[in-house]
Order: structure tokens, then C-alpha cells, then sequence
């Protein structure tokens, strides 16, 4: 099994390694940017193979209203998860119960952590993230032990010059840890089928 490089600026693979997607001849090259492309993709993958979803699991997803987002919420639920979508108006709120999702938050509304908390009484199973920092917090305080996280993105820090709540750099591993999270056995590096 030959491993992928990871995480990285720069790798340098052997042209075995690689492999040429081309596009057929009855499509355009614009097919490839949405939901064929790699936004679908990350979304299928995440949910699929890092998180395994399955049926009865109950999904909540940050940047839900997003390309990646609202690929990975309908990728849960045609596997049968209950799915709660988390994103940053009304109106995408709306879009995404038109969607598909059970339900749906705004997380600039002031009363946001209350919400959440009832949205999630029943606790997260798996958590697919865009957004990172104190959404990221609020889901891994509702997650069940071995809860799956999905870490696709952090939007909420990438310009932020003081972050709030959990940047990469700073997760709270512990509590990853203690939760027994998915997510911590790629933490050590290793590349192993599962």
C-alpha cells in the first residue's frame, strides 16, 4: 500500500504515485470544480471513509450552506443520518431544510449555545467541520464518545489575529482524546488502511 503524502506545501512523488484525471470527452473541464470535482469529493470521502456514517447516526455539519458543506449533508442523509446544518444567516438556514437537513441553525443568532444545546440533546455522532474555533468547542462538548470528526476546514480562523476557541494549533487534544475520537488515530502520522 503506498501511502499519501498528507498535509504538506511541497511533496515530491514518484509519477506511479499519481494519478491523471481526465475529463471525458462529453464533458468540460467546469465539471470538475463542483460537486464532481473536489468539493464533492472531500465531501464524500470525509463523510464516508473519516467519518462513516451510517444509518441512525445523527450528523451535524458546520459550514453546511457551503459547496463542501452541503454536498456532505446530503451525503449523510441518503445514508440515513439525522443531519442538523450549521450556517451563518437565516436564509441559508431555510436553503438548507429545503435541502434535506432535519434542521438547521444560525450560528450568529444570540442565542446560538442554547439552541445547540437542544438541537444536540441527544449528542453528535458524527461531526463534519468547516469552520473550527468556538463551533468546533460547542461540538466537541456535545460529542458522544467515539464520535467521528471530520476536520475539513477552519474558515472561522484563517484571518483572525486573536482566535476564539480551538485553533489547530491549539485543539484541546485532550478532550479529542478522552472521546476517543476517529480523528486522533491520524494524529500520529501513521498510514494505515482502516
Amino acid at each position: 500500500m503506498t501511502c499519501t503524502p498528507g498535509w504538506t506545501e511541497l511533496s515530491i512523488l514518484d509519477s506511479k504515485e499519481v494519478t491523471l484525471l481526465e475529463v471525458p470527452s462529453n464533458g468540460r473541464v467546469t465539471d470538475a470544480l463542483g460537486v464532481l470535482g473536489s468539493t464533492g469529493l472531500t465531501a464524500y470521502f470525509g463523510m464516508t471513509d473519516i467519518g462513516q456514517v451510517k444509518a441512525g447516526d445523527f450528523v451535524v455539519v458546520s459550514g453546511a450552506a457551503g459547496a463542501t458543506g452541503s454536498v456532505a449533508c446530503q451525503i449523510a442523509k441518503l445514508k440515513g443520518a439525522k443531519v442538523l446544518g450549521l450556517a451563518g444567516s437565516d436564509e441559508k438556514v431555510a436553503w438548507l431544510k429545503e435541502l434535506g437537513c432535519d434542521d438547521a441553525l444560525n450560528y450568529k443568532d444570540p442565542e446560538f449555545t442554547q439552541k445547540f444545546k437542544g438541537a444536540t440533546k441527544d449528542l453528535i455522532d458524527v461531526f463534519f467541520d468547516n469552520v473550527g474555533g468556538e463551533i468546533l468547542e460547542a461540538a466537541l462538548s456535545r460529542a458522544k464518545a467515539h464520535a467521528r470528526f471530520v476536520m475539513c476546514g477552519a474558515i472561522s480562523q484563517y484571518n483572525v489575529a486573536q482566535p476564539k476557541g480551538p485553533k489547530v494549533a491549539y485543539l484541546p487534544y485532550s478532550q479529542i482524546l478522552a472521546k476517543a475520537n476517529r480523528f486522533a488515530e491520524h494524529l500520529n502520522g501513521d498510514c494505515h488502511a482502516h
